[in-house]
Formats: C-alpha cells, sequence, structure tokens
C-alpha cells in the first residue's frame, strides 16, 4: 500500500482520488514535462525521465483501480494505513493511530452500494461548498448506477449553483425522464398524429475499434463567453465564430490568428448561418433581429427585423437569394436577400422550436424542438412530409449529411439518432456521450460526424458502420460547437467557457 502511495503522490493526488481527478493529473503532468517544452539537452532528459515515472504511476494507479471489486465502497482516508512491523509492535500506539485515522475517515455501512457511496460523498462536498469534488462523486454515482435519478437531480443543482446552465438542464431534464420511467414500466415514444417514432432503431453503444489518431494543432483566443457557433468559410477557408459576448470573429484556423471582428459587444449572439457562395453571414441575437454581413469587406448590409419575441435558427437557402429564420414561437419566416423583404412564413405551433436545418439539395426542411418533435417540410411542394416524436431529452442539434440523404440528430438524452430521409425510418440510435449532445457537424461528408456534449467531448463517428472512430478529450467545460473544414481532416470546436481548439487528423 505505501507503494501504491507513492504512484498517487507522483501525481500529485490524495491516496483514493476518483478515476477521473487521476486522469485529469495525468493529463496535466504530461502536458508539463512534455520534452518538447524544453530546449535545453539537460532539461529534456530530465523530462523525459519524468514522464516515465508519470507514466508508470498512472499505468500502476489504473490497474489498482480496475482491481477495486466496483460492488464495494471505498474508504478514502487523508492518510494510508500502515501495515510494518513497527506500527504492530506497540498496540497503544497503534490503538491511538487508529482513533486518529476514524477521525480522518468518513465510514460508510458495509451494506451501502458504491453508487450510494459516492452519491453521499457528493452531496456532503456540495453542503461545504466543495462543488468540483462533489460533481466528480456525483459522476462515479452515475457511473455504477446509469439510472442513479438523484444523483442527475443533485449534481444538476450543483452545476447550476456553479453557473453552468448547460449541464445543469441536461441533469435535471435527465433526472426527471429517470424519474418517469421508474413510475412507468414501460414508456413508449410519445407520437404526433401519423408519425412515427424510434422502435425500428435499437441503441447501438459503437466501440473504437481501428480508432484515428487526432491531435490540438492550437487554440484560438477564448472569447469571453460560450461559443455559440462555429462555420467554417470552405471558399476562403477561415473560421467564423460567435458568442454569448457579442462578438462574431474571423479566424486563419491553421495559423491560429485573429483577420478581424464583426460585430461589437452590443447583443449575445444566438446563432449564425453562411451561405453557399461563402460570401454572406447571417447572425441573429437575443434581439429578434438579423445582420447580415459582407464577408469579404467585412461591412453590415442590411438588418431584417422579424415579428418574433426571439429567434431560433437561421439558414440559407443553398440554390437560392432566401433566408430562412425560426421564431422560438414556432414562426418560419423566409427572406428575400436581394430586397430584404419578408416573403413568406410557415406556422408550426406545436412546440418551441430549438433548431432548424435545410439540406444541401434544397428539398428539405427540418425544424426540431425542445421536446423531442421534428417536422421535415418539402420545400418545393410546401407542405409537410412527416412528423416525428421522440422521448429524447428535446433535439438540440441537427445536421444533413452532403447527399442530403441522412439527417443527423443530436438529443439530449445523450444519443445521436440517424434519419434515413431515402427509406423513411430511423436508421441508428448511437450512444456515448455522457451528457447533453450540443453539436453536430458533417462538413462535406456523406458518413462522417462529429458530436459535441456537455460531458466535454467530441466524438467522431463513421455512420455508415457506426463506428466511433475517436474521443477528443482537450477542453475543461461543456463543449457546444463544433464544425469541419476538412470531414475527418480539420475540425474545429468551441466551448462554454469561450475556448475554442483546433484539431488536425494525424495518421
Amino acid at each position: 500500500m505505501a507503494e501504491m502511495n507513492r504512484y498517487y503522490e507522483l501525481l500529485e493526488l490524495e491516496f483514493g482520488a476518483l478515476e477521473p481527478d487521476v486522469k485529469a493529473a495525468y493529463r496535466a503532468l504530461v502536458k508539463r514535462w512534455h520534452p518538447d517544452q524544453f530546449a535545453d539537452a539537460e532539461q529534456k532528459q530530465h523530462a523525459e525521465e519524468e514522464i516515465k515515472k508519470i507514466n508508470e504511476a498512472y499505468q500502476k494507479i489504473k490497474a489498482f483501480l480496475a482491481s477495486s471489486p466496483s460492488d464495494q465502497p471505498r474508504i478514502y482516508s487523508e492518510t494510508a494505513p500502515s501495515d510494518s512491523a513497527a506500527d504492530l509492535s506497540n498496540e497503544s500506539d497503534a490503538s491511538e493511530r487508529s482513533a486518529s485515522r476514524t477521525k480522518r475517515t468518513k465510514i460508510y455501512a458495509s451494506g451501502a452500494s458504491a453508487a450510494e457511496v459516492f452519491y453521499q460523498t457528493g452531496a456532503d462536498l456540495a453542503k461545504a461548498g466543495q462543488y468540483e469534488a462533489a460533481i466528480a462523486h456525483f459522476r462515479s454515482a452515475i457511473r455504477v448506477n446509469p439510472d442513479y435519478a438523484e444523483a442527475y437531480r443533485h449534481r444538476g443543482f450543483v452545476y447550476s449553483l456553479m453557473g453552468l446552465e448547460l449541464g445543469a438542464e441536461s441533469d435535471l431534464r435527465k433526472a426527471k425522464e429517470l424519474g418517469l420511467i421508474q413510475q412507468k414500466s414501460s414508456l413508449r415514444p410519445a407520437r404526433a398524429g401519423g408519425s412515427r417514432g424510434e422502435d425500428a432503431s435499437e441503441v447501438v453503444t459503437p466501440t473504437n475499434l481501428n480508432g484515428q489518431t487526432w491531435e490540438c494543432i492550437h487554440p484560438l483566443s477564448p472569447h469571453e463567453d460560450k461559443v455559440t457557433s462555429l462555420r467554417f468559410n470552405l471558399h476562403g477557408k477561415s473560421l467564423i465564430s460567435a458568442s454569448k459576448d457579442g462578438l462574431i470573429q474571423l479566424w486563419n484556423p491553421l495559423k491560429g490568428t485573429l483577420l478581424c471582428t464583426l460585430a461589437a459587444r452590443l447583443l449575445a449572439i444566438a446563432s449564425i448561418a453562411l451561405s453557399a457562395n461563402g460570401e454572406m453571414l447571417a447572425s441573429s441575437s437575443t434581439k429578434p433581429e438579423i445582420k447580415l454581413w459582407h464577408l469579404r469587406t467585412a461591412t453590415l448590409l442590411k438588418t431584417l427585423t422579424p415579428q418574433a419575441e426571439s429567434l431560433a435558427a437561421v439558414v440559407f437557402h443553398p440554390q437560392e437569394p432566401i433566408l430562412l429564420a425560426a421564431s422560438k414561437d414556432g414562426s418560419i419566416t423566409f427572406w428575400d436577400l436581394r430586397s430584404g423583404k419578408l416573403i413568406k412564413g410557415l406556422s408550426w405551433h406545436t412546440a418551441e422550436v430549438s433548431t432548424m436545418q435545410i439540406s444541401p439539395d434544397g428539398q428539405t426542411l427540418a425544424i426540431a424542438s425542445h421536446e423531442g418533435s421534428l417536422v421535415l417540410w418539402n420545400l418545393s411542394l410546401n407542405r409537410p412530409l412527416r412528423t416525428l416524436s421522440w422521448q429524447c431529452g428535446g433535439i438540440v442539434a441537427m445536421a444533413f449529411t452532403a447527399d442530403s440523404r441522412r439527417l443527423i440528430l443530436g438529443c439530449g438524452d445523450q444519443h445521436l439518432r440517424i434519419w434515413d430521409l431515402a427509406s423513411d425510418r430511423l436508421s441508428a440510435t448511437l450512444a456515448g456521450h455522457t451528457a447533453a449532445i450540443t453539436s453536430v457537424s458533417t462538413g462535406q461528408s456523406r458518413d462522417i460526424v462529429a458530436s459535441g456534449s456537455g460531458d466535454r467531448t467530441i466524438r467522431l463517428w463513421n455512420i455508415e458502420t457506426q463506428q466511433l472512430l475517436c474521443v477528443l478529450e482537450e477542453h475543461e467545460d461543456a463543449v457546444t460547437a463544433v464544425d469541419f473544414l476538412e470531414a475527418g481532416r480539420i475540425l474545429a470546436s468551441g466551448s462554454a467557457d469561450g475556448s475554442i481548439l483546433i484539431w488536425r487528423r494525424t495518421d
């Protein structure tokens, strides 16, 4: 046990630290001691020796944690018990040490499950104001028991206290869903009239069998608030970022340099859309107005004012000079970009709109809600083709594949759903994320998808083979936006803490 204590000390941890803390400490130390950071040969050699020690300690602790019985609670203390003969030679000293350890150690009844131990520890830490540690314990409770509704509820409450509203909403929604499931043993997907639910697809958790290798080539200077949208301009090879801090910024993504800033810090930017020719950008804010920007000159062209309380999304028609705007009350408006005038509107009052996308061929408009409903509207016939509904915690993000045959749905229940428009069925439901999916991107691909989540990760999928390609884990807060420059080669991701990372595939 003394040797295991030494391994924990090498990672600058107390004995008994949880697996997420071990992983975080390992990653931080590897970054600190990476030999490439040192120019001096002697320092570089010292760094290589430190890395060897860190790797050994990490592997030993991982093996130790894996060998610990998962159904037994662990007891964590500030000092590890000693097994030396000297400690046992004096019975009174041993008793005194035992009493001292008992004061510092939280003891749980032997009949308590591991999930309950983690949960109770998290609850105690939350009361003491140690929110980060509480979150780690709630996470461990959920890993042991994925249906632990109370752990989701309490973690959501702590997220709210920390100001992490996205995580709070996701956890509280999950807790509510689990409560409903426990009340009703068989919960069927809700269906609108004439709709088809997800009964055609089982949930699949893909494994990373032939994984890809990606690296973060550099971070961009962070926004001061949540990144709400990222869009690569394929024509100009630039990246456009929008944020709740009220800024829209254009970047050279490969060099990591800022090219220009479009919007002043007036209103939070809710969403952006890029025209098919890459020359015009539309941005919507918390105020019900849409600004149209000319990217080449970085100038404001027009301001449109829909009659709505707030906007949920804006998208350009891929073939026509038309902009579509979705308000949260369910109405969709069509605007002529040449005149800046309203052409027509659609009413969709069944639920509050969460997001909207149009297929690359310009034929299908997809409108989703926070309640899990989806309308597929045929723009040529000007009528709805299909109305669908799932108990999925809401549809938060969507993206069409490049061939317009499939629609990717990122849902609040942590699942990625694939709707096949050609066969008119749900072709796959993919699991893997541990928090609500917040963003999805297909780039110019027919089968590669990137998904960002409140669990701070980006997952790359092949939806044709239903294979997980890679998991990217550098963000320290919820991932709120993703976009491909080259599908499967270059990726940008943004976070709730304002950070933006540029990723490149290396294999």
